[in-house]
C-alpha cells in the first residue's frame, strides 16, 4: 500500500487536487504526486475507494527533520552547556547541562515505541484525550469546521484519536480536507490509506516534515477559498497529545504566536490538547512505565544520533562499523519537578568516558569532536511541560489568541482546548511594555488599529444593516450616532490642537460633537449636547467621514513617531494628550454601544469570535435549582489602611515638561483622577468593630434569590436589565444564555438594584452578628485593590477584561488577586466635586457635568474594558443610581460586632 517513492513540494501552481481527482476514481492506493494542494478536488465517485496523497516538505526551515539539518543541531547542543539544571527542583541553578534535540526521539523506531506508550494505563494523556473526543467530538467539529473547511493535524502518529474527530465530521454530513503532518513517512502512509478507505467523503493529504516545515506549507498552499465560489474556508489545526509540553512555556507561547500569525486567517481556529498540573506521582508514572517502554523510547534517540553523525560524516550513508553514542554507556532519568511543573527526561552518563564526533564538514564540523563525559553526567533530551489554569491564560495572552475556552476528559485531569485567531487583541501590561518608541504613557499606532478593528467588527457585524436608527435604549441615541461621534471627537480634538481645519464635512461636528445622557426621572433634563438632527445621514456618508479621520489620526501618529525618534519630546506635550484622550474616549463609547446592543433583541453575535464553549448549551437544572449550587461569598476583614486615590498629571504642565523629561512614560488620567489626595478606609469604627468584605460579586444565582423572594408587585422594578422579561435567561452577545448556566456570573444591576439586595440580604441573614449589610465606599474598594495587589504582583494583568471573554465568568473561577474584569463595581461613594478638582481645558464638561448628587462612583472594569483603562487602577467611572444597563456589578461590605 506504500508509494514508491516521496516527492519534494514544488511550487504553488502544481494542481494537486487535479491528481487526486483523477485518482479517486479508479484506486485505493497512496497519490504520489509532487504538487501541493491548490484547489479543492471533486468529491470521490459514488462506491470509488477514497485515495490520499503524500508530500515532503523537509528541507524548507532550518528545523526541518532531515539529517543534514538535524546534526548541525545535535553538535552544538551537545557541545555547549545551555541548559538550566537545579539539584533541588524550584531551588537555585546548580548547573548547566548538555543536551540533545528532543526531535532525534522520532525516527521510525522512535514513533513505534511511542505509540506503544500511548496504550499504558499509566500514560493517562491519550485515554484522557479519547475520552474527550468520545464525549465532546461532535460539538468541537460542529463549533470549529464547516462542510468544505479545512482540517491540519500538527503530529499525527498512527491517527487513533483523530478517527473520532472525523466520524463527528461524517455524522454531520461534512466533506473537508485533512492535512496530516508527521515526522515518519512509513506512520503517514499505514495510517492515510485505511482513514482514506473508511472516511471517503474526507480527503487525505500527508506531509511529511515538521512543524516549522508545516507553517510555510499551510500559509502559501492551502486553499484559503474554494476555487469555484469564492467562499472563504476555514481552517482547524489540531496540536493533540499535549505535544505544546515538549517546549518551554516561552518557546510554547512563541511557536503559537507563530502558528497563529504565518498560518491562521482571522476566524480561525486551534484545537490544543493540554495536559494539567496533575498529581506528581501520576505524572512521574506516566514517563517512567514499569514495562520500560518510555525508557527504551528515549534510549532508541541515541541510536537515531548515531546514524544522523556516521551517515552524515560517510557522504550521506550511515556506517554500522562507526558508533558516537554507547547507548549501553547511558541509562534514562525520569524526574518530575513539581515546582516548575514539567517532567524532565535525561540520558545519564553510566561512566566517564569520551564521545567523539566525527569531522563532517559538508555540515560544518571540519575537525573531529571529543567531549568529556563525567560519570552520572547528565544530557537533557527532553521536558514535558503541565499547564494550571492560570498558565494556559498566559499562554493564550503570549501567543495572541482568544479562548473561548476548553473540554475536560471525565476524570478533570486533561484538557482540549480551543483558541481562535480573533480579530482584534488588546495587549495588556501596557506599563511595562513598549511599543516600538511608545510607552506607557499614549497609545500608539498599533494600538489605535486594533482598536479600529473592534469598533468596525462591533459595528458591521452585530447591527443588521437596517437598524443603525434603532434606539434599544431611550436614554441614548440610535447606533448611528456612536458611529459618527467616534471619528467627531477625534476629529475637533486634532483640529483644536494643531490648529487645523475639521475634516470634511465640517457640519457633522455640529451633530456628533456630544451625546445624550438624561436624567432618568425627568428626560428632559440633560447636560449641553450637539443639535439632534431630524434625519441623520446615511451609513455610507458616515462610514466614509469615519475613514477619513482614521488617516488623519494615522499620519498624526507617523509623524510623532519621527518627532520620538529625533528626540524633540518637549514640543508634543498637548498633543500626546489629546492622543491618548481620543482611545479612552473610543474604549468608553466602544463599551456603551455593546451594553446597549445587548438590550436589542436584533443584536448579531459578533463575526469570527467563537462563543464560549457550552454557553448556549440547554442547562441541566433550573434557575432555581442553580441558587443552591453556588457557593456562599467569603468574608475577608478589611483592616483601617492609608489609600491614594488618583494621581498627578496636571494638564497645566503638558507645554513646559523639559526636554530631558520623557512625555511617552507620564501616565495620563482624567480630570476627576488628579490630583492625587490621600485617604484611609475603612473609617475608624466604634470599639468592638471589624468591617468585612465579601471576596467576591454578587452572583445571577444569588440575585435570583431575592428575586424570587420579592413581591410580585415590586419584580419588574427589580428585574436587572441584564435579564430577559421572564427572568429566566441573561442577555449576551451571543443572545439570551439560560440563568442556571450564567449562574455563577456576577449579576448585573443598576445602584438602586445593588442598596436593595443589601438591605434584603441583611434581613435574611439576621441572626448573623451583622449592623447592616451596605455596598463598600470608594475608598474601602481601593484599599481591597491595593491589599490584593501587594499580595499578588500581577494582579493588574489578572481577570476578564480587554474582551478575554465576551461573557462575565463565573465567579469561583477567578483569579487569585483579580480585582477588575467581568463588571465594573458599584460603591456608596457619590460623584462629587472634592478639594483640589480641575475640569479639564480639553474636555471641561467630562466630569463637572454630572456632579449632581445622582451618580456613583464605579471602579474596575468589565469583560468588554480596554486594558489600559482596567489596568490603571486611578481611573474613576460613574453612573446613575437607577441606571440598569451597564456591565456593573457590586459586592457587599458588613460591619461585624466583635463583643
Amino acid at each position: 500500500m506504500a508509494p514508491t517513492s516521496v516527492l519534494p513540494a514544488v511550487p504553488l501552481a502544481a494542481p494537486l487536487f487535479d491528481a487526486v481527482a483523477a485518482a479517486t476514481t479508479t484506486t485505493a492506493k497512496p497519490v504520489v504526486t509532487s504538487a501541493p494542494a491548490a484547489a479543492k478536488p471533486p468529491a470521490p465517485a459514488k462506491g470509488a475507494a477514497a485515495a490520499h496523497t503524500l508530500i515532503d516538505i523537509r528541507g524548507n526551515t532550518a528545523n526541518s527533520n532531515t539529517d543534514a539539518l538535524l546534526a548541525p543541531s545535535i553538535v552544538s547542543a551537545f557541545t555547549t552547556r545551555n541548559v538550566e539544571y537545579a539539584r533541588v527542583p524550584g531551588g537555585p541553578v546548580t548547573d548547566r547541562l548538555r543536551s540533545i534535540p528532543t526531535l532525534v526521539l522520532y525516527d521510525d523506531r522512535g514513533l513505534d515505541l511511542f505509540d506503544q506508550i500511548t496504550y499504558l494505563d499509566e500514560y493517562y494523556l491519550t485515554n484522557a484525550e479519547i475520552d474527550v473526543f468520545e464525549r465532546w467530538g461532535d460539538e468541537m467539529m460542529a463549533a470549529c469546521v464547516e462542510d468544505g473547511g479545512i482540517l491540519v493535524e500538527l503530529g499525527v502518529g498512527s491517527m487513533r484519536k483523530t478517527k473520532y474527530l472525523l466520524e463527528s465530521l461524517v455524522r454531520q454530513n461534512k466533506s473537508v480536507t485533512y492535512y496530516a503532518l508527521d515526522l515518519s513517512e512509513k506512520s503517514l502512509v499505514e495510517s492515510l490509506a485505511p482513514l482514506a478507505q473508511n472516511f471517503p467523503s474526507i480527503r487525505c493529504v500527508g506531509l511529511l516534515g515538521t512543524y516549522e516545515d508545516s507553517l510555510a506549507y499551510i500559509r502559501d498552499r492551502v486553499p484559503s477559498a474554494d476555487p469555484t465560489t469564492g467562499r472563504k474556508l476555514t481552517r482547524t489545526i489540531l496540536w493533540l497529545g499535549s505535544s505544546i509540553g515538549n517546549l518551554t512555556r516561552s518557546d510554547a507561547a512563541a511557536f503559537l504566536e507563530k502558528v497563529r500569525r504565518e498560518a491562521m486567517r482571522v476566524g480561525d481556529t486551534f484545537l490544543c490538547g493540554i495536559d494539567r498540573r496533575n498529581d506528581p506521582a501520576v505524572v512521574k508514572l506516566a514517563y517512567d512505565d514499569p514495562k520500560g517502554i518510555t525508557r527504551d523510547f528515549c534510549l532508541n534517540g541515541l541510536h537515531h544520533v548515531n546514524r544522523i553523525l556516521t551517515g552524515c560524516s560517510s557522504g550521506g550513508k550511515a556506517t554500522s562499523t562507526i558508533r558516537v553514542f554507547d547507548p549501553d554507556s547511558f541509562e534514562y532519568v525520569s524526574i518530575y519537578n513539581d515546582v516548575l511543573g514539567r517532567h524532565e527526561a535525561y540520558y545519564r552518563s553510566r561512566v566517564a568516558q569520551t564521545v567523539r564526533i566525527p569531522a563532517a564538514p559538508e555540515i560544518g564540523i571540519p575537525t573531529d569532536v571529543a567531549v568529556l563525559l563525567e560519570e552520572g553526567e547528565l544530557i537533557n533530551v527532553e521536558y514535558s511541560v503541565k499547564y494550571s489554569a492560570a498558565e494556559v491564560k498566559t499562554l493564550v495572552e503570549k501567543a495572541g489568541f482568544y479562548s473561548p475556552g476548553k473540554w475536560t476528559d471525565v476524570t478533570g485531569r486533561y484538557d482540549v482546548h480551543l483558541f481562535q485567531n480573533p480579530p482584534f487583541k488588546f495587549a495588556r501590561a501596557l506599563e511595562a511594555a513598549a511599543v516600538d518608541d511608545f510607552v506607557a504613557g499614549i497609545p500608539g499606532p498599533e494600538e489605535f488599529e486594533e482598536m479600529w478593528k473592534a469598533w468596525d467588527l462591533i459595528t458591521t457585524t452585530m447591527i443588521p444593516p437596517n437598524k443603525y436608527l434603532e434606539q434599544p435604549i431611550s436614554l441614548r441615541h440610535p447606533y448611528i450616532f456612536y458611529l459618527g461621534h467616534i471619528p467627531c471627537f477625534m476629529d475637533i480634538q486634532l483640529s483644536r490642537v494643531l490648529e487645523e481645519p475639521l475634516t470634511e464635512p465640517a457640519e457633522f461636528a455640529e451633530i456628533f460633537e456630544r451625546g445624550i445622557d438624561p436624567l432618568m426621572e425627568d428626560p428632559s433634563v440633560c447636560h449641553p449636547h450637539s443639535r439632534v438632527p431630524t434625519e441623520w445621514p446615511s451609513v455610507d456618508a458616515v462610514i466614509k467621514y469615519r475613514d477619513a479621520s482614521r488617516e488623519r489620526m494615522r499620519a498624526v501618529l507617523n509623524r510623532l513617531m519621527t518627532t520620538v525618534k529625533e528626540k524633540r519630546m518637549a514640543v508634543v506635550g498637548r498633543l500626546a494628550r489629546v492622543i491618548w484622550m481620543c482611545y479612552e474616549h473610543d474604549a468608553m463609547h466602544m463599551e456603551t454601544l455593546l451594553y446597549m446592543l445587548v438590550q436589542s433583541p436584533s443584536v448579531l453575535p459578533p463575526r469570527d469570535i467563537q462563543p464560549p464553549i457550552g454557553l448556549l448549551r440547554p442547562a441541566a437544572t433550573t434557575a432555581e435549582d442553580a441558587v443552591a449550587k453556588v457557593e456562599p461569598a467569603a468574608w475577608s476583614v478589611l483592616p483601617s489602611t492609608a489609600v491614594t486615590i488618583g494621581h498627578d498629571d496636571p494638564e497645566s504642565q503638558d507645554g513646559v515638561r523639559p526636554p530631558s523629561v520623557a512625555v511617552f512614560t507620564h501616565t495620563y488620567g482624567w480630570d476627576n483622577e488628579r490630583p492625587a489626595r490621600p485617604a484611609r478606609a475603612p473609617a475608624p469604627s466604634a470599639l468592638g468593630t471589624r468591617v468585612e468584605m465579601q471576596n467576591r460579586p454578587v452572583t445571577n444565582a444569588e440575585y435570583f434569590a431575592f428575586f424570587s423572594a420579592a413581591p410580585e408587585s415590586e419584580r419588574p422594578s427589580l428585574r436587572p436589565a441584564s435579564w430577559t422579561e421572564d427572568a429566566r435567561s441573561v442577555k449576551s452577545a451571543f443572545g439570551p444564555v439560560p440563568l442556571a448556566r450564567g449562574a455563577g456570573w456576577p449579576v448585573f444591576v443598576s445602584h438602586v438594584q445593588a442598596t436593595a439586595y443589601a438591605a434584603w440580604a441583611a434581613r435574611a441573614n439576621g441572626s448573623a452578628p451583622t449592623a447592616a449589610l451596605r455596598l463598600p465606599t470608594e475608598e474601602e474598594l481601593a484599599v481591597a485593590r491595593q491589599l490584593a495587589s501587594s499580595g499578588s504582583p500581577s494582579s493588574s494583568e489578572s481577570g476578564n477584561f480587554g474582551f478575554s471573554s465576551w461573557v462575565p465568568e463565573n465567579v469561583d473561577s477567578r483569579e487569585s488577586g483579580a480585582w477588575q474584569g467581568d463588571g465594573w463595581e458599584w460603591t456608596s461613594s457619590v460623584f462629587a466635586n472634592y478639594e483640589g478638582f480641575e475640569a479639564s481645558k480639553l474636555y471641561p464638561g467630562y466630569s463637572a457635568d454630572f456632579f449632581d448628587e445622582k451618580h456613583n462612583v464605579v471602579l474596575g472594569g468589565s469583560w468588554a474594558t480596554v486594558p489600559r483603562i482596567a489596568q490603571r487602577k486611578t481611573f474613576r467611572n460613574w453612573y446613575q443610581r437607577g441606571y440598569p444597563y451597564v456591565f456593573a456589578t457590586f459586592r457587599l461590605v458588613r460591619e461585624v460586632s466583635e463583643c
